[in-house]
């Protein structure tokens, strides 16, 4: 999951993220990666609108974001 991120930093790939919050919920997000390090992820979070960071510990799930074809 690791190297998935860092290739979205280089790339500039949105990223879904499935996490669990402090208070122990299971929280989605889209997000665009800036910085991964040992123990965290800084990135910009779409839904919130604003820079945040994420324990890498607590991320349960990672995958390149891809748009839903929209119905007719």
């Amino acid at each position: 999951m690791k190297g998935l991120l860092q290739r979205a930093a280089q790339s500039k790939e949105k990223v879904q993220i499935v996490y669990l919050t402090d208070e122990g919920k299971m929280s989605q997000r889209y997000v665009s990666v800036i910085k991964v390090n040992e123990t965290h992820l800084v990135c910009y979070c779409h839904y919130k609108k604003q820079r945040r960071m994420f324990k890498l510990e607590n991320i349960l799930a990672a995958d390149v974001y891809r748009k839903r074809a929209k119905a007719f």
